[in-house]
């Protein structure tokens, strides 16, 4: 059984499906950190949720723009991007271009 989980778009329907913003740079589900797979820079390559180790593939800028922010990864320089409008769709990092499949909604609870 693998150790990782790569990251998926789904329809909002539960808070077991929320991220969490901790230290200002890193992404948390549980106790697991967003992680950009092998550290590569390469478009397309897969964002994970991986154990936490305070690795610069780890860490994000939250970039607002309006009502909407774009996620930056800091080791890649690279975005989140929603791979499809599915559910299933991947999310893996791509060139930041602004494009809506760029744009996050971060909510405060």
């Amino acid at each position: 059984m693998p150790c990782y989980t790569e990251l998926h778009l789904w329809s909002c329907s539960t808070k077991n499906q929320l991220l969490t913003v901790v230290n200002k740079y890193t992404l948390k589900y549980n106790t697991w950190c967003l992680d950009v797979a092998k550290s590569t820079s390469k478009n397309g390559n897969y964002v994970q949720t991986w154990k936490c180790y305070d690795s610069h593939a780890q860490h994000f800028s939250f970039h607002q723009k309006g009502d909407y922010y774009v996620i930056q990864n800091h080791a890649s320089l690279k975005c989140l991007t929603a791979g499809g409008p599915h559910d299933g769709s991947p999310i893996p990092q791509w060139t930041c271009k602004g494009s809506d499949s760029q744009k996050w909604i971060m909510e405060h609870f």
